[in-house]
């Protein structure tokens, strides 16, 4: 199946700049056109991708699987709701980033994701230039924080008090 990505000018090319092997990411998504897309967007990346179609099963996924980095959250999912289902990720697993997604763009929207715990929040149709650049910042952020803790505790133990 192909998409056409829109709002990226040379997606190839933006893409060739992301290499995030190693990395697990979680596609919360009932739409099955959405999801396809969102696949498309990561399949050059080297990112693991997981695909769920609810918030129950995007929260047990979280629960069982240790290698998830991120999930990009859909507010509106089945059974449990995108929002809820982030509460009890970040309760649970508060290092796994969540970026919540709407199409459905209201005033308080972001601030209402935010105060759920998402990381950050895109709206649809999904610009993959500002996706993409939303990820990069949290896998750095996320990165720079494990790099920075372990020189901290490196640096305990060469300097005990």
């Amino acid at each position: 199946m192909q998409f056409k990505l829109v709002g990226a000018k040379n997606l190839k090319a933006m893409v060739a700049n992301f290499d995030w092997s190693g990395k697990t990411i979680l596609i919360a998504e009932d739409d099955y056109y959405s999801s396809a897309y969102l696949r498309e967007l990561f399949s050059r990346t080297g990112a693991t991708i997981i695909h769920v179609d609810n918030g129950l099963r995007a929260f047990a996924e979280c629960l069982k699987n240790p290698e998830i980095n991120l999930v990009l959250m859909d507010v509106k999912l089945p059974i449990v709701n995108g929002l809820e289902s982030t509460r009890l990720i970040k309760k649970y697993k508060p290092h796994i980033k969540v970026i919540a997604q709407t199409a459905f763009a209201m005033v308080g929207d972001r601030n209402r994701c935010l105060s759920a715990g998402c990381d950050e929040y895109i709206t649809k149709p999904i610009d993959p230039a500002d996706l993409f650049s939303k990820i990069y910042r949290l896998f750095t952020y996320q990165d720079l924080s494990a790099e920075a803790s372990e020189q901290i505790i490196a640096n305990k133990n060469d300097h005990p008090h």
